[in-house]
């Protein structure tokens, strides 16, 4: 209990260590929803269940695949390639829900490489980034952020896409990447910049 309570003081007093572990429940959070909905907007697109098993499978490869490579990028660059995978994922899910089925399966499929790639860089940014004595339950945060956005996001778009609302869902959870993405690429850019400037000052 009193690692919870230090874990989570810390993270309320340090607003950059707050923000990465509510960045990780919320993409958490859509990509689950995206997966566990996959099958159902796919079928809504006209594609056989035979069809959708074979994606879904191959989908699964590719993003297993995806989180090798992730792990050989985690080294150097976190930040600059977690913002670029989170505002391609986004672009792809949005495809999945606007696009016909050509369009919407490349965009599934992309979208599951790219979501392997993202998640060990993310980790590793985490690991990093939490103090080691309460690094344990820091990162444990991202779960119960996940679960709580489970609880809430995931009713409310099966009932949403239940009401012929695909298009919508899909294209605010893709959005809502593109967005989280983009912030993160220019807080990186930032930090980038202003290391320069103290450099050159010295």
């Amino acid at each position: 209990m009193t690692a919870i309570k230090g874990a989570s003081r810390l993270a309320s007093q340090d607003a950059a260590l707050l923000l990465l572990v509510a960045i990780g429940a919320t993409v958490a959070t859509l990509s689950t929803i995206n997966n566990l909905y996959a099958q159902a907007m796919l079928q809504h697109k006209g594609i056989s269940l035979t069809v959708i098993d074979v994606l879904i499978s191959l989908g699964t490869g590719i993003a297993a695949s995806g989180s090798i490579v992730g792990g050989h990028l985690a080294y150097r660059r976190r930040r600059q390639r977690f913002g670029s995978g989170l505002i391609i994922y986004g672009l792809a899910m949005v495809a999945i829900g606007i696009f016909p089925v050509t369009e919407a399966v490349s965009g599934y499929l992309l979208g599951s490489g790219v979501d392997g790639v993202i998640d060990p860089i993310y980790e590793a940014e985490l690991n990093e980034k939490a103090p080691e004595e309460y690094r344990a339950t820091i990162l444990s945060l991202p779960g119960a952020g996940f679960s709580l956005g489970m609880m809430i996001l995931f009713p409310l778009a099966g009932w949403l896409m239940g009401h012929g609302l695909w298009v919508s869902v899909y294209g605010t959870m893709g959005m809502a990447l593109f967005l989280i993405g983009a912030m993160v690429l220019l807080a990186s850019h930032r930090k980038k910049s202003g290391q320069t400037n103290t450099m050159s000052t010295k």
